[in-house]
């Protein structure tokens, strides 16, 4: 019986300490090494609409000056948002490590959980 007790307690504390390492962050407001598939993880989704105008700021003070107000690209070197066609992952990976003319923008100066809602933003932009 003393056996099985070892054991037991053995199994015990390495399952206690893999639970209590993996719980990590559960603050929904910041995620690391954001991917466009955990939005939901960062933004409150309601029937899969978000809202929020998170991502309009951000866009109004790193991007408009290249895109223009509407996305329409301002600058000639600046992609025109309206027409863009690149997925999600692609547009996270232009923000993080700029394209071109692009420079890229860190996590210092785009948290990851605002780059959600800026991916998002940017996909409001295209022309329907």
């Amino acid at each position: 019986m003393k056996k099985y007790r070892s054991y037991f307690w053995t199994i015990f504390v390495a399952g206690f300490t893999l639970g209590f390492f993996s719980c990590g962050n559960n603050n929904p407001d910041k995620i690391s090494n954001y991917t466009p598939g955990n939005v939901k993880d960062t933004l409150h989704v309601s029937g899969g609409i978000v809202r929020s105008n998170r991502g309009e700021e951000i866009f109004q003070q790193r991007c408009i000056a290249c895109h223009g107000q509407s996305g329409n690209a301002r600058n000639d070197n600046a992609a025109n948002l309206q027409i863009s066609k690149i997925d999600s992952s692609e547009i996270v990976r232009t923000i993080r490590h700029g394209r071109k003319q692009m420079p890229m923008f860190s996590s210092d100066a785009i948290p990851d959980s605002d780059l959600a809602q800026v991916e998002l933003y940017i996909k409001t932009l295209r022309r329907k």
